[in-house]
């Protein structure tokens, strides 16, 4: 009795799914890269398709514009993108720096490209906003230690302190305006936060 190639056929589908869902990643993470590079209304699908190996018409296809490569950006890979703190990793200013930094070092400069455009291009601000969230939960997570004890207005200024200390502009001028190397815009950031930690709660 002849077998059924039940299984064979089963295993061509899930490769064609996989292969499906590593090129629409990969456009994915070539467009971020591309809009982090340039000015958004530079981009075109054409270059998408030509960095990630693939056809325009395939980028046209699976995601139309340039505004739904973004929103599939943020709702499929954004997720991963972010700080990699450890959920275990609270209230430790040095390791929070340390991680923040060498994020700033691999993507501050797509995010600062991004920000400069933020008023001018609506789509961008969804991407923006999100990311702004992210930012406040990794604060809130790391340095919750450094909001301990204040309530109120006390409390808003005393994360807008934080803000203003860990912000990405803040990495800026110290790696690129100061020319600080890695390890001296970790070290500055920790004692701008280390002298926050010392400061009582103020009404």
């Amino acid at each position: 009795m002849a077998v059924k190639p039940v299984a064979k056929r089963s295993y061509r589908l899930a490769a064609r799914a996989d292969a499906t869902d590593a090129r629409r990643r990969k456009i994915l993470e070539t467009a971020y890269e591309a809009f982090g590079l340039r000015r958004y209304e530079d981009v075109t699908l054409a270059e998408v398709a030509a960095r990630a190996g693939t056809s325009e018409r395939t980028v046209y296809r699976l995601f139309g514009t340039k505004e739904r490569l973004l929103s599939a950006w943020l709702s499929e890979i954004g997720s991963g993108v972010g700080p990699p703190l450890d959920p275990g990793l609270r209230n430790d200013t040095k390791a929070f720096v340390r991680v923040m930094v060498a994020f700033y070092e691999d993507r501050g400069a797509s995010i600062l490209n991004m920000l400069a455009q933020e008023d001018a291009v609506p789509a961008l601000r969804p991407l923006m906003e999100w990311g702004r969230n992210l930012y406040d939960e990794g604060l809130e997570r790391g340095l919750g230690h450094l909001l301990r004890g204040f309530r109120g207005a006390a409390r808003q200024r005393r994360r807008m302190q934080l803000v203003v200390a860990c912000d990405v502009y803040t990495w800026k001028l110290l790696r690129h305006g100061r020319g600080l190397t890695q390890g001296e815009t970790e070290r500055v950031i920790e004692d701008l936060l280390n002298i926050l930690e010392k400061a009582e709660p103020t009404p």
